[in-house]
């Protein structure tokens, strides 16, 4: 009954068109009756109200973890929880603003259905789920390394089969969502996290609240532009642009996302210029040049090899 009432009162804002919902999903059955029984055009789709009720399906107080804050911004804050009976480490994203609402629910929705080693894993459908001052907040599993931004700011060496490894990693979630029908559409080195175990670093894709299904653009469709979203550093020109996009635009972010791997330089414009048809090659190449002669490894092939693939990425005609 408690249950029921926090879903009525957090699924009452929502849209009643959720673009990460299945539209062939039945009504739900008998075992999940419609919201007190009313389908007005207002209320919310029962595919959405059966997402919220999964999500929050086992409850959990924000007094059943310690807390500490590991980073925020502007839609949420994130904090490392540990269980303080069974010592599970986890992380927990609260949504600090209410317009957000919505977002955060469609977050939750996709990440309940993917399932990937490159793409963050949400510890909702295990059991645990929390709703903190009725904010709705959810359980992430943690990663230990930070995310890669910080790790290609750090002084720690990172040898190119480790370069590589990361950068094969991101590639293969991403290619992962998009088979999916779903694009990330704020893919960055912020949103990549690392994870090192015994010295092996790993990359996960993270933080799905601007993400989308890939819109069709082909003949006789109804070519709707979607809105302008994601990060400046790693937007492509067509987003900026206002024009209209799809994955590619995901493809653009990834190979900046390279550039930054391979030069370990920042992907603000003023240290990786673009051109009218895509990032600078030779301040790429300069970086990458440097960072192996003044390592003392004779690997500039593979950075080669990889600039060439960033450009690619990168190209926008």
């Amino acid at each position: 009954r408690h249950l029921n009432s926090v879903l009525h009162t957090h699924t009452m804002d929502y849209h009643a068109d959720c673009c990460l919902c299945d539209p062939e999903e039945g009504d739900g059955g008998p075992e999940e009756p419609p919201l007190h029984g009313i389908h007005a055009p207002n209320r919310i789709r029962p595919s959405s109200y059966r997402a919220l009720r999964s999500a929050v399906s086992s409850l959990a107080r924000i007094d059943d973890f310690f807390c500490e804050k590991i980073g925020s911004g502007f839609f949420s804050e994130v904090f490392k929880v540990q269980h303080r009976i069974t010592g599970q480490v986890m992380a927990l994203k609260m949504n600090t603003l209410a317009s957000n609402k919505a977002n955060m629910l469609r977050e939750v929705q996709l990440m309940n259905r993917l399932c990937h080693p490159n793409i963050l894993r949400s510890l909702l459908v295990i059991s645990f789920s929390c709703i903190v001052f009725f904010v709705l907040s959810f359980l992430l599993q943690y990663i230990n390394g930070g995310n890669l931004e910080q790790l290609l700011d750090s002084d720690l060496y990172l040898s190119w089969g480790v370069r590589m490894g990361l950068s094969l990693d991101i590639a293969r979630g991403l290619q992962y969502l998009h088979s999916k029908g779903i694009f990330h559409r704020d893919l960055t080195s912020k949103n990549c996290l690392v994870r090192c175990d015994n010295g092996v670093f790993t990359a996960v894709v993270g933080d799905f609240g601007l993400a989308e299904k890939i819109p069709d653009y082909s003949d006789g469709a109804e070519k709707q532009p979607l809105a302008i979203v994601g990060s400046p550093y790693w937007m492509a020109p067509e987003v900026l642009r206002g024009e209209l996009y799809d994955e590619k635009v995901d493809v653009f972010a990834f190979g900046i996302i390279l550039c930054e791997i391979i030069a370990r330089i920042e992907a603000d414009p003023d240290f990786l210029p673009r051109t009218e048809v895509g990032i600078c090659a030779l301040c790429v190449f300069g970086f990458g040049l440097w960072v192996s002669v003044s390592s003392g490894h004779s690997s500039l092939h593979l950075s080669t090899s990889n600039i060439r693939l960033s450009l690619q990425c990168t190209i926008t005609i």
